[in-house]
């Protein structure tokens, strides 16, 4: 299935009905019990920085689980998988000295998934299934500044991080993702530079036909008992991305599915309505982790 097509298909599906995104990819990884030697595989053996923990590292080391957790989820429903690389860019893989795999573990990340909804689908036609590439919000922020003690000081800067996300989406076009997700939203500046970096990269694709994948953004919103954590709002996040280009806007739930029921929820929904071209996307929280912490906590 060529990416115009699955966008053609996408769409009509959307236009019929709820698809449904697939669950939380770090407790189902924590679920596993890997250990240092699993993340470490035979490749990096020898590497000199503790790597347990880096989950986007698996799709090198064990894809095995990978394709186990994607299966899992398209076992229970799920019309659309997304990628393991939530944080596979250059910038985020710093913390592990394995920025330089980024990129192919991007590529990899889209050929599992890929690979996996290939098979659900021949099981029955009738229900297709696709692929997001996950594109996390990496481990700087651009509108705060990490030392309490100089407001004014960015340890990374816009243009570094747009390239990282550029890196990071021809990559996981290269692999064969149907659409772009965006995804867990804290600083509107970062979900931006990944925006313009879609559209630079839709550009470069543009003389050989590529359709641009929709590109999906999801803001961490919390209920109102967990204001103190000052995440986004609906307008805080439309008002300054809705110009860019095409939007599907949807958020995040902090405290899982009974945040479902809240009454205010569809109230903001409304609001998230003025900035939406496309379609809302809603998903709760990827997970709690464990919930007196070891350390594994996703």
């Amino acid at each position: 299935m060529t990416t115009s097509n699955s966008r053609t298909q996408l769409e009509r599906l959307l236009s019929e009905r709820i698809l449904v995104l697939d669950g939380a990819m770090g407790t189902m990884i924590q679920a596993a019990g890997l250990s240092e030697a699993d993340f470490r595989g035979a490749r990096f053996a020898d590497h000199s920085v503790d790597l347990k923990g880096d989950n986007e590292l698996l799709v090198l080391t064990r894809p095995d689980v990978i394709e186990k957790i994607h299966g899992a989820f398209l076992a229970a429903g799920a019309d659309i998988i997304e990628t393991n690389p939530f944080g596979s860019t250059s910038v985020s893989q710093a913390d592990y000295a394995m920025g330089a795999t980024a990129y192919e573990q991007n590529v990899l990340a889209a050929k599992i998934a890929k690979r996996v909804a290939a098979e659900w689908t021949a099981r029955t036609p009738d229900k297709p299934r696709f692929v997001a590439g996950a594109i996390g919000p990496t481990n700087k922020t651009l509108s705060i500044s990490p030392d309490v003690n100089d407001p004014s000081f960015r340890d990374v800067t816009f243009d570094v991080l747009r390239e990282a996300y550029a890196e990071q989406i021809r990559a996981l076009v290269e692999g064969g993702a149907d659409v772009l997700l965006i995804e867990t939203v804290f600083d509107t500046l970062n979900a931006k530079a990944a925006i313009v970096a879609a559209f630079e990269v839709f550009e470069e694709h543009a003389a050989s036909r590529l359709a641009p994948q929709p590109t999906h953004l999801p803001d961490t919103h919390r209920p109102q008992h967990l204001d103190q954590l000052k995440v986004p709002r609906a307008h805080q996040v439309g008002d300054p991305l809705h110009r860019i280009g095409r939007l599907d806007l949807g958020h995040r739930d902090g405290a899982g599915l009974a945040a479902l029921a809240l009454p205010a929820e569809p109230a903001f929904q409304r609001q998230q309505q003025r900035y939406v071209d496309g379609y809302q996307v809603r998903a709760t929280e990827d997970g709690l982790g464990h919930v007196l912490g070891d350390g594994d906590a996703a």
